[in-house]
Protein backbone atom coordinates (compact mmCIF):
# COMPACT_ATOMS: atom_id res chain seq x y z
CA UNK A 1 0.00 0.00 0.00
CA UNK A 2 1.32 3.80 -1.10
CA UNK A 3 2.62 5.80 2.41
CA UNK A 4 0.38 8.45 3.03
CA UNK A 5 -2.57 6.21 2.68
CA UNK A 6 -2.88 5.41 5.89
CA UNK A 7 -4.76 7.73 8.37
CA UNK A 8 -2.87 10.06 10.48
CA UNK A 9 0.00 9.05 8.51
CA UNK A 10 0.74 5.91 10.32
CA UNK A 11 1.33 2.70 8.34
CA UNK A 12 1.68 -1.30 9.34
CA UNK A 13 5.04 -2.46 11.50
CA UNK A 14 7.54 -3.90 9.93
CA UNK A 15 10.11 -6.54 11.30
CA UNK A 16 13.59 -6.23 10.40
CA UNK A 17 14.73 -8.52 12.46
CA UNK A 18 14.30 -11.46 14.31
CA UNK A 19 14.50 -9.30 17.99
CA UNK A 20 11.59 -7.08 16.21
CA UNK A 21 9.42 -10.14 15.73
CA UNK A 22 9.86 -11.67 19.64
CA UNK A 23 8.67 -8.46 20.83
CA UNK A 24 5.85 -8.10 18.25
CA UNK A 25 4.82 -11.71 19.50
CA UNK A 26 5.11 -10.46 23.22
CA UNK A 27 2.75 -8.26 22.69
CA UNK A 28 0.35 -9.50 20.61
CA UNK A 29 -0.13 -11.82 23.73
CA UNK A 30 -1.96 -8.72 25.01
CA UNK A 31 -5.43 -7.71 24.17
CA UNK A 32 -6.69 -4.03 24.19
CA UNK A 33 -10.19 -2.99 24.39
CA UNK A 34 -11.05 0.53 23.46
CA UNK A 35 -13.94 2.14 24.62
CA UNK A 36 -14.39 5.42 23.33
CA UNK A 37 -17.40 7.12 20.91
CA UNK A 38 -15.04 8.65 18.67
CA UNK A 39 -14.63 6.27 15.73
CA UNK A 40 -11.46 8.45 14.78
CA UNK A 41 -10.03 8.12 18.03
CA UNK A 42 -11.49 4.24 18.37
CA UNK A 43 -9.49 4.29 14.49
CA UNK A 44 -6.43 5.93 15.50
CA UNK A 45 -6.10 3.81 18.51
CA UNK A 46 -6.19 0.77 16.98
CA UNK A 47 -3.79 1.25 14.09
CA UNK A 48 -1.66 2.45 16.63
CA UNK A 49 -1.60 -0.55 19.06
CA UNK A 50 -1.46 -2.88 16.49
CA UNK A 51 1.41 -1.69 14.52
CA UNK A 52 2.53 -1.95 18.41
CA UNK A 53 1.94 -5.44 18.37
CA UNK A 54 -1.23 -5.75 20.56
CA UNK A 55 -4.59 -7.22 19.50
CA UNK A 56 -7.16 -4.71 19.64
CA UNK A 57 -10.66 -4.82 20.05
CA UNK A 58 -13.17 -1.58 20.00
CA UNK A 59 -16.19 -0.47 21.31
CA UNK A 60 -18.38 2.68 20.71
CA UNK A 61 -20.60 3.20 23.81
CA UNK A 62 -20.52 2.16 27.58
CA UNK A 63 -22.47 -0.60 26.66
CA UNK A 64 -20.51 -2.20 24.63
CA UNK A 65 -17.46 -1.87 26.04
CA UNK A 66 -18.68 -3.61 29.21
CA UNK A 67 -20.29 -6.35 27.01
CA UNK A 68 -16.96 -6.34 25.37
CA UNK A 69 -14.93 -6.39 28.73
CA UNK A 70 -16.76 -9.38 29.96
CA UNK A 71 -16.77 -11.58 26.70
CA UNK A 72 -13.14 -10.30 25.84
CA UNK A 73 -11.41 -10.32 29.00
CA UNK A 74 -9.12 -7.93 27.73
CA UNK A 75 -5.57 -6.89 29.11
CA UNK A 76 -6.14 -3.62 29.10
CA UNK A 77 -8.94 -1.09 29.01
CA UNK A 78 -8.98 2.29 27.21
CA UNK A 79 -11.99 4.46 28.38
CA UNK A 80 -13.37 7.37 27.57
CA UNK A 81 -15.26 8.91 30.48
CA UNK A 82 -18.12 10.55 28.15
CA UNK A 83 -20.01 7.91 26.66
CA UNK A 84 -23.36 7.33 25.35
CA UNK A 85 -26.22 4.53 26.53
CA UNK A 86 -23.53 4.25 29.74
CA UNK A 87 -21.10 6.86 30.89
CA UNK A 88 -17.70 5.91 30.95
CA UNK A 89 -17.95 6.65 34.86
CA UNK A 90 -20.38 4.10 35.19
CA UNK A 91 -18.58 1.49 33.17
CA UNK A 92 -15.15 1.88 35.27
CA UNK A 93 -17.20 1.28 38.21
CA UNK A 94 -18.93 -1.74 37.08
CA UNK A 95 -15.68 -3.06 35.67
CA UNK A 96 -14.09 -2.76 39.03
CA UNK A 97 -16.87 -3.78 41.11
CA UNK A 98 -17.38 -7.37 39.15
CA UNK A 99 -15.39 -10.56 39.87
CA UNK A 100 -15.35 -11.19 36.04
CA UNK A 101 -13.24 -8.02 35.66
CA UNK A 102 -11.67 -6.07 38.40
CA UNK A 103 -8.53 -7.65 37.53
CA UNK A 104 -8.05 -5.75 34.08
CA UNK A 105 -6.27 -2.39 34.05
CA UNK A 106 -8.46 0.64 33.48
CA UNK A 107 -6.40 3.58 31.76
CA UNK A 108 -8.76 6.70 31.56
CA UNK A 109 -8.27 8.87 28.63
CA UNK A 110 -10.42 12.08 28.52
CA UNK A 111 -10.45 15.77 27.63
CA UNK A 112 -13.17 16.73 29.47
CA UNK A 113 -12.20 16.20 33.45
CA UNK A 114 -9.07 16.64 35.08
CA UNK A 115 -9.10 14.88 37.88
CA UNK A 116 -9.05 11.30 37.40
CA UNK A 117 -12.12 8.94 38.73
CA UNK A 118 -9.68 7.19 42.00
CA UNK A 119 -10.78 3.50 40.43
CA UNK A 120 -8.52 4.23 37.57
CA UNK A 121 -5.30 2.24 37.02
CA UNK A 122 -3.98 5.41 35.03
CA UNK A 123 -5.79 8.60 33.56
CA UNK A 124 -4.44 10.22 30.29
CA UNK A 125 -5.93 14.00 28.74
CA UNK A 126 -7.10 14.24 25.27
CA UNK A 127 -5.13 15.43 22.76
CA UNK A 128 -2.93 12.28 23.84
CA UNK A 129 0.50 11.38 22.23
CA UNK A 130 0.29 8.14 20.71
CA UNK A 131 3.70 7.60 22.08
CA UNK A 132 2.67 8.56 25.79
CA UNK A 133 -0.34 5.90 25.01
CA UNK A 134 2.01 3.31 24.04
CA UNK A 135 4.15 3.56 27.24
CA UNK A 136 1.51 4.00 29.58
CA UNK A 137 -0.41 1.07 28.02
CA UNK A 138 3.12 -1.28 27.98
CA UNK A 139 3.60 -0.42 31.63
CA UNK A 140 -0.02 -1.42 32.60
CA UNK A 141 0.37 -4.92 30.80
CA UNK A 142 3.76 -5.86 31.75
CA UNK A 143 5.65 -5.47 28.01
CA UNK A 144 7.89 -3.06 29.47
CA UNK A 145 9.79 -3.37 32.83
CA UNK A 146 8.86 -0.78 35.56
CA UNK A 147 10.56 2.17 36.15
CA UNK A 148 12.92 1.57 39.05
CA UNK A 149 15.14 4.19 40.72
CA UNK A 150 18.86 3.91 40.53
CA UNK A 151 20.92 2.81 43.03
CA UNK A 152 22.89 5.86 44.54
CA UNK A 153 26.23 6.32 42.52
CA UNK A 154 29.10 6.18 45.92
Amino acid sequence: MPTGSFPFGLEPARVNSKADLGNLMDNRQKHILIVDDSEDIRKMYALYLTQKGYRVSAAHSGEEGLENAIGIGPDLVVLDLWLPKISGWEVLRRLKSDERTKHIPVLVITGKTAIPPRECDGFLTKPCPLDQLGVEIAHRVGALPPQSPRPPVV
